[in-house]
């Protein structure tokens, strides 16, 4: 596991994400748990950060806490831009939280905790499909299985990587090539 060596170490994961930038690759994707060793030194080589949540108040305490450790107790060894964060809201069903209820929730929370900062936005709702994990458990991928779970990720990816996803992987007008990377599509010169 590259997650248990120190950030300056050969084949740590801060080193091995600043191999890959210099590398020329456009986008490096972490997906870490929240808890452990690892997250905190994913987000050390990180510059933005999609912040995964459960619609709940469990949910909402769980991401306040992460934000307040990522931007008040992390800062001074790392900082991510506030408006390069923004939450996803996984495994929504009728009943639970809304984004507008989430987020609410959330930024009380923060100025509870004195942070003098908002919680960033919600920028997706993602489903719970059940089809989805049935066809993960057969191998496909889940944004196969449901249109309703693949549009607000898709939708994410435009928001971070820009409005080529979802186009045709080809020379756009401005001649620069398309390159597809599962759901995602990023325009490269």
């Amino acid at each position: 596991s590259h997650g248990d060596r120190a950030p300056g170490d050969k084949g740590s994961i801060s080193e091995l994400v600043t191999s890959a930038a210099y590398g020329g690759y456009a986008v490096i994707i972490l997906d870490v748990p929240s808890g452990g060793a690892v997250a905190p030194r994913a987000i050390s080589a990180a510059n933005t950060w999609l912040m995964p949540a459960l619609p709940t108040v469990a949910g909402v305490w769980n991401a306040v806490e992460s934000f307040r450790t990522v931007t008040q107790k992390a800062a001074g060894q790392h900082r991510i831009n506030p408006g390069n964060i923004f939450v996803t809201l996984n495994m929504r069903t009728n009943g639970m939280l809304t984004a507008d209820e989430w987020h609410q929730a959330a930024d009380t929370g923060v100025r509870n905790m004195k942070l003098n900062i908002g919680f960033p936005p919600v920028a997706a709702v993602i489903p719970y499909v059940p089809e989805v994990p049935l066809a993960q458990n057969k191998g496909r991928s889940g944004l196969e299985a449901s249109d309703e779970f693949a549009r607000p990720i898709h939708n994410i990816a435009e928001m971070l990587f820009g409005s080529t996803v979802g186009a045709n992987a080809r020379n756009n007008d401005s001649g620069k090539t398309v390159k597809k990377f599962g759901p995602l599509k990023i325009r490269v010169k």
